[in-house]
Order: C-alpha cells, then sequence, then structure tokens
C-alpha cells in the first residue's frame, strides 16, 4: 500500500474503520483502528494497537507504507467475509 492510499481506511469488525500505520520496530504496515489513533491515552505514548495485537510504533507518516502484515491482512479479511 502507498503514500496515495494512505488515508484509506478499510472496514473492521461491524464497520470500524482501520488505517495502515507501519511500525519502526518490525517494518509492517498493520491494519490499526482509527479510533486508536484519536483515543487520549494513544497520544499520550505514541503507540497504538493493531488488530493483530502488535504494539505499533509509528514511522513518519510522509515516508512509503511497509509491507502489510499478514495477519492484520488476514484478520481483515477474515471479519469483512
Amino acid at each position: 500500500m502507498g503514500r496515495a492510499e494512505r488515508g484509506r481506511t478499510e472496514s473492521l469488525n461491524r464497520g470500524r474503520p482501520t488505517v495502515s500505520v507501519t511500525c519502526i520496530a518490525d517494518g509492517w504496515a498493520h491494519r490499526v483502528p482509527d479510533i486508536e489513533l484519536t483515543s487520549e491515552m494513544s497520544q499520550s505514548d505514541g503507540y497504538y494497537q493493531a488488530v493483530c495485537g502488535h504494539r505499533v510504533a509509528a514511522a513518519s507518516m510522509v515516508e512509503p507504507d511497509g509491507r502489510p502484515c499478514p495477519l492484520c491482512t488476514e484478520m481483515c479479511r477474515t471479519t469483512r467475509s
């Protein structure tokens, strides 16, 4: 997923949208519920909980996304079916 698609959201768990966020620790582009990005708790420490359970430390948002996390991708695909 490239920079042009960064703002695109996908549906997860009854319509909860997710956003692709690349983690500086593992380089994967994880799917993070958009509510995680706006919650006060997440803003205080800079970490976000991905749908796969990984705790994401967001990389620079001006860089292209990393490779999609296979587990996030599968979980999003499964919940949409």
